[in-house]
C-alpha cells in the first residue's frame, strides 16, 4: 500500500509532463476513510478566477475508482487539448499507483467526449468505465 507522501511524488512526476507545467502548480494528496484524493491545480491555465484542475478519488486499499472524478478547463481555453491532456495524464497517475480500471460519471461534458478517449458506458447509466 502507498502512502501519502508517495502518491505524491508520483502525482508531481506525472504531471509535471504537462505541456503547460508550471513550478507554481498546485498538488493536493489527502486521505479520507480509506479512500485517496489527488488534486492538480494548474497555475498556467487560469484566467481570472477561473483555473483548470482535475481530481480523482480512489480506495486506498484495492485502488478501485468511482464517480468521484473531475476535469475542469476555463471555456476560452476549451477545444486546445489542455482537457485530453489532463485526462491522460491523470490516467497515467492512476497506472502508476496501481488502478486498473477507471469509472467515471461524466457532468458537464457530453458522452461522445468520453467515448473518443476511450472510455465505454455501461448500457445507458451515465457511468463509463476505461481498461488502464
Amino acid at each position: 500500500m502507498l502512502d501519502l507522501d508517495q502518491v505524491y511524488d508520483i502525482a508531481r512526476e506525472v504531471y509535471e509532463d504537462l505541456s503547460f507545467s508550471d513550478p507554481r502548480d498546485e498538488i493536493i494528496v489527502d486521505e479520507d476513510d480509506g479512500e485517496i484524493t489527488v488534486k492538480y491545480i494548474s497555475a498556467a491555465l487560469r484566467i481570472g478566477g477561473d483555473e483548470a484542475y482535475t481530481f480523482v478519488t480512489f480506495d486506498e486499499e484495492d485502488f478501485s475508482t468511482w464517480g468521484d472524478d473531475y476535469v475542469f478547463v476555463p471555456g476560452i481555453l476549451r477545444g486546445i487539448g489542455y482537457g485530453r491532456e489532463l485526462v491522460e495524464q491523470r490516467e497515467e497517475l492512476l497506472r502508476r499507483v496501481g488502478c486498473r480500471t477507471l469509472e467515471i460519471v461524466p457532468v458537464f461534458r457530453r458522452k461522445e467526449y468520453w467515448r473518443k478517449l476511450g472510455y465505454v458506458e455501461e448500457g445507458e447509466s451515465g457511468v463509463f468505465y476505461k481498461t488502464l
